[in-house]
């Protein structure tokens, strides 16, 4: 289940459960919503539309003994081209149809490899003669490429970041040296240094909270709508942005706090020094 990624909590089964879930390749959808659909005149579907029609699936072995039990389409897939059954359900499945003199051989094995595929791994195939996806080994240099487009792209946008927080601390420094006079009349009348940090930090903490706030809101709405687009030619991404994405992305906010309240505290107090 991990090499097929995020499952739905009906994939699971035990006996007794009211449906067999079935996962199909997303090939398969495609094949009908872009090939058989349009040439024959029929509507295309939505996996919402598929995975709400029950049916029949029908089990039988060479004896001629047969397991009837209702079953449900619950997921699709790009990592597999085949069809898929629950591990749990196979099981019980080969425990009741098949012969126990009988033993099943293995027709299909799958990987999850490194990228790009490593050469001996390559040789291994070719010496041991095991018929492989081509197509896909090819699509490991084209990934290769896009992590390293994806790395170059991180790196540009560590440092945007950083000259973003730059940016914010020149700012507030600016800020307390414009009004250093100010301050240092406040600081001898008996007005708490520690007062005067809270007050320029909560200003701080209401920008920053703001802006994280509209940022996240706009990234959310940028990946509805590259979903929605990436949809119309079949690729599959999310339309949201998920809670782990937000709280790596708040990280940087409150790494900027801390060091905002470290240097803040340092000046104000160099004021009260003078």
């Amino acid at each position: 289940s991990g090499f097929l990624g995020s499952l739905p909590s009906s994939w699971n089964w035990k006996k007794g459960t009211k449906h067999v879930p079935i996962l199909l390749p997303n090939s398969f959808l495609h094949l009908y919503n872009f090939g058989f659909a349009p040439a024959n005149g029929y509507p295309m579907v939505s996996k919402g539309m598929i995975n709400k029609v029950s049916f029949t699936l029908h089990l039988q072995n060479k004896e001629g003994k047969t397991l009837t039990l209702p079953a449900r389409i619950v997921a699709f897939s790009d990592r597999i081209t085949t069809i898929l059954v629950p591990q749990n359900f196979m099981q019980w499945a080969s425990l009741e149809l098949q012969d126990l003199g009988e033993s099943l051989p293995t027709y299909r094995v799958l990987l999850k490899t490194q990228t790009p595929i490593p050469e001996a791994f390559r040789k291994f195939l070719e010496r041991k003669k095991y018929d492989a996806n081509q197509e896909l080994l090819k699509e490991t240099k084209v990934a290769q490429l896009a992590n390293i487009a994806l790395g170059t792209s991180g790196i540009v946008g560590l440092i945007l970041l950083l000259m973003a927080f730059l940016a914010f601390w020149l700012s507030f420094q600016v800020l307390v040296q414009r009004n250093a006079q100010n301050l240092r009349v406040l600081l001898h009348i008996g007005f708490p240094p520690r007062n005067l940090t809270q007050h320029y930090l909560l200003s701080f903490l209401s920008i920053g909270i703001v802006v994280f706030i509209l940022a996240t809101i706009a990234a959310n709405l940028s990946a509805h709508q590259l979903s929605t687009f990436a949809l119309k030619s079949g690729i599959e991404l999310e339309n949201k942005l998920t809670a782990q994405v937000i709280a790596w992305s708040a990280l940087p906010v409150v790494g900027l706090l801390i060091i905002q309240s470290i240097s803040m505290r340092s000046t104000i107090e160099k004021l009260a020094r003078s």
